[in-house]
C-alpha cells in the first residue's frame, strides 16, 4: 500500500468524530491535572459552581475582546501560573464560541501543546466552533491567527445546554439549517417539516447529533484545510461576516442572514432549481429570522463600508475576488470564486447593501 500524506495528516491530527465527542445528561468527572478555564458568567449557576469547585480553574470573560492578541499576555500568565506544578497538564475550556477559541488556542502553544477538552455552554458552540480543531485570536480583526488543534474530548452536556434561554437557541438556529443543507439526506426533511411549529431549542436539541455527524463528514475529508473541501462550511458566511461586525449580530443569526442571501444568488445563477429553491425557502419563515431581517434592511450598508469589511475576509482568493459558496441542490453545495463587484452588485439586488 501506498503512503498518503493525506492519510498521515488524518492520523496524525484526528479521531473520528464519534470518538472525539459525547452527549451527556450532566457534567464528567476530568482527568487528573485538569485545569478549567471557564466564562464567569456561568459562575452564576449553583451546577456548574459545585462542579468546578473540584478542579483548579480561571474564569474569563467571554466575547471577542477575550481573543484580542493584546488581552493574552495577561491570561496566559495566568494560565501558566495554575499549571507551573503540574507535570502534563489537561486545559479545559467551558464556555462558547470565544472561550473555545481561546482556550484552544492556549492548548496548542502551551508547552509546544497540551491535551485539550471543549465543554460548550452555548448551542451555537455545542453545534459547531467545540468541533474541527480551529483556534483563533484577533489582530485588528477577527480570527487573523490561530492553529488547529484537535480536542481530546467535546462534552456536550445537556444540563449546561438545556439552561439558556430560548433567544440563544434561536442564534444557533442558523448553524443548524446551514447543516441540514450541506449535509443533506433524511434529516433535512425532517428539520424542514419540523421547523414551523417547533421552537429553536427543540429543534436543536431534536437534531445536534445530526448536526455534528454531518460536520464530521465534511472535516474528515480536508481536516487541515488542505484540498479546500471544508471551506463549504462557509455556506452563508461571506455576508454573514459582514453582517456580524457591522450590525453587532450574533454569529448565528449573521450566518442565517447570509444562508439567504446564498440562497437567492444560487437561483438568480440557476445554480439552484426553482423545485429545490422552494424547498429551502421554508427555512426562512422563521420569527428569528424575519424579525432580524427587517432591522438589518432598514440599515443598508454604504458600499465602501461593505467593500471594506469583505477585504478583511480570510476566503480572499488571488485578487479582488472570494471564494463563495453557493448551493446546486440539498446538500450539492458548489464554491467558486466571484469578485468583489460581482459581490457587491448581488447584494444591492437583494437589498443589503445601498445602490
Amino acid at each position: 500500500m501506498g503512503w498518503s500524506f493525506q492519510e498521515f495528516l488524518k492520523d496524525l491530527f484526528f479521531l473520528k468524530g464519534s470518538l472525539v465527542w459525547q452527549i451527556r445528561q450532566s457534567f464528567p468527572k476530568l482527568p487528573p491535572s485538569s485545569v478549567v478555564i471557564y466564562d464567569r458568567i456561568l459562575g452564576r449557576k449553583n451546577f456548574f459552581q459545585k462542579w468546578v469547585a473540584s478542579y483548579p480553574s480561571h474564569a474569563v470573560r467571554g466575547g471577542e475582546s477575550l481573543k484580542s492578541i493584546d488581552a493574552f499576555p495577561q491570561n496566559i500568565r495566568k494560565i501558566l501560573k495554575l499549571t507551573q506544578d503540574l507535570e502534563k497538564p489537561i486545559l479545559v475550556g467551558v464556555g462558547g464560541g470565544s472561550v473555545g477559541d481561546f482556550v484552544g488556542f492556549c492548548a496548542s502553544v502551551l508547552r509546544r501543546g497540551c491535551p485539550l477538552i471543549h465543554i460548550p455552554s452555548t448551542w451555537l458552540s455545542a453545534i459547531d466552533s467545540a468541533h474541527g480543531g480551529k483556534t483563533a485570536l484577533n489582530v485588528d480583526a477577527k480570527n487573523q491567527i490561530g492553529t488547529f488543534k484537535k480536542p481530546l474530548k467535546v462534552f456536550l452536556v445537556r444540563e449546561l445546554l438545556e439552561s439558556q434561554p430560548e433567544r440563544r437557541a434561536a442564534e444557533a438556529l442558523g448553524e443548524l439549517l446551514k447543516m441540514a443543507l450541506l449535509d443533506g439526506g433524511g434529516w433535512f426533511e425532517k428539520v424542514r417539516n419540523a421547523l414551523p411549529e417547533a421552537s429553536s431549542s427543540f429543534l436543536l436539541s431534536r437534531f445536534l447529533r445530526e448536526a455534528i455527524q454531518g460536520k464530521y463528514r465534511i472535516i474528515e475529508k480536508d481536516y487541515l484545510e488542505i484540498s479546500g473541501g471544508r471551506r463549504v462550511l462557509n455556506l452563508g458566511h461571506t455576508l454573514g461576516h459582514v453582517l456580524e461586525v457591522s450590525h453587532s449580530l450574533p454569529h448565528g443569526v449573521a450566518v442565517y442572514m447570509g444562508l439567504w442571501m446564498s440562497v437567492e444568488w444560487s437561483l438568480q445563477k440557476k445554480f439552484l432549481s426553482q423545485r429545490e429553491y422552494k424547498k429551502v425557502r421554508s427555512f426562512f419563515q422563521t420569527r428569528i429570522f424575519q424579525k432580524s431581517f427587517k432591522e438589518v434592511q432598514k440599515r443598508k450598508l454604504s458600499p465602501r463600508k461593505f467593500l471594506f469589511l469583505l477585504g478583511k475576509d480570510k476566503k480572499r482568493v488571488k485578487g479582488q475576488k472570494i471564494d463563495f459558496v453557493f448551493l446546486k441542490g440539498i446538500g450539492r453545495p458548489y464554491r467558486y470564486a466571484v469578485s468583489f463587484l460581482s459581490l457587491l452588485k448581488e447584494c444591492q439586488r437583494q437589498g443589503w447593501v445601498k445602490e
